[in-house]
């Protein structure tokens, strides 16, 4: 794992705490790290929206932020927070889909693995809204 000095010469303030955050989400970094980087570090907050909304991490992003009480930007992080719940309810009416197909498959004879997306999230995340998903997958 790269440490903060490695990770400051390679990327952009903006880069270095979405690394952070994720590491805090992750166990291998803690609050106070997360919150004395922001602190003593210029960051754009746009341009953080932006890395984050191009890697589909925005609830994620605001999950953490909250979860930790870190201190950033408050349009940052309203901003975050109503992408929040769009993708929670985006995710629920998703598996709801899923499950339509799913059974609609089943009784056509057609075997079908539902795969990424919700399922995804539901497995591995903490609640079904942290994952942004853009479709509906099968295998």
């Amino acid at each position: 794992m790269l440490q903060l000095r490695e990770l400051k010469h390679l990327y952009s303030n903006e880069q270095v705490v979405l690394v952070l955050l994720s590491r805090l989400y992750f166990s291998t970094a803690t609050p106070s790290e997360v919150s004395e980087f922001i602190k003593h570090h210029a960051v754009d907050w746009q341009l953080l929206y932006k890395i984050a909304r191009a890697h589909g991490v925005r609830p994620f992003i605001y999950y953490i932020i909250s979860q930790n009480h870190i201190t950033v930007d408050p349009d940052f992080e309203a901003r975050l927070q109503n992408d929040c719940k769009i993708a929670k309810l985006q995710g629920m009416k998703k598996a709801g889909i899923i499950s339509k197909l799913f059974n609609e498959f089943k009784n056509q004879g057609i075997i079908v693995i539902p795969y990424k997306g919700p399922v995804f999230a539901h497995s591995y995340y903490e609640n079904i809204g942290l994952r942004e998903s853009s479709d509906i997958d099968f295998i």
